[in-house]
């Protein structure tokens, strides 16, 4: 509520941390009381190592490991430009919070973790969404993509 607007036209945007921002413009401010409702929903989010992460969907396609880096590093969404994607032990703490998180394909994820190198090939974890097997990838595999950052 706010007291003592003058008359004009307005543009009211909310904010929250943990919620996409919602806004509405043209909002015509005369006499007497106006009410304009705003709906903010919850970014998918996850708590680790005393930090907060949000979590982008998961991408439309499965991807190289060089494309899902670049497609993280391209992807703005809730307004952040600073996606990227999770290592092998944020991977793991996005399986156990698949629930809490959602959307979760039962498929691979990448991770930015290396594992080892084999035949000269070096190989990245990856977790299987259906079970929480941790498992090692080439990175000409394609696989599936969620990006995430850390909610300052």
């Amino acid at each position: 509520q706010f007291s003592e607007v003058k008359s004009g036209e307005y543009k009211l945007v909310v904010s929250k941390s943990g919620y996409t921002s919602s806004e509405k413009s043209g909002i015509l401010i005369e006499e007497g009381p106006v009410r304009c409702d705003l709906q903010l929903e919850s970014i998918p989010s996850f708590e680790y190592g005393g930090h907060s992460y949000m979590v982008a969907p998961n991408a439309d396609d499965v991807m190289t490991l060089a494309d899902a880096n670049s497609y993280c590093q391209g992807l703005t969404h809730y307004g952040f430009s600073d996606w990227r994607l999770p290592t092998k032990a944020e991977l793991e703490q996005m399986y156990i919070n698949k629930e809490q998180i959602g959307d979760f394909l039962n498929k691979v994820y990448w991770s930015s973790t290396y594992s080892s190198t084999q035949n000269a090939v070096d190989l990245y974890y990856v977790i299987h969404f259906l079970n929480g097997n941790v498992m090692e990838a080439n990175p000409g595999s394609k696989l599936r993509v969620r990006p995430i950052r850390l909610d300052y």
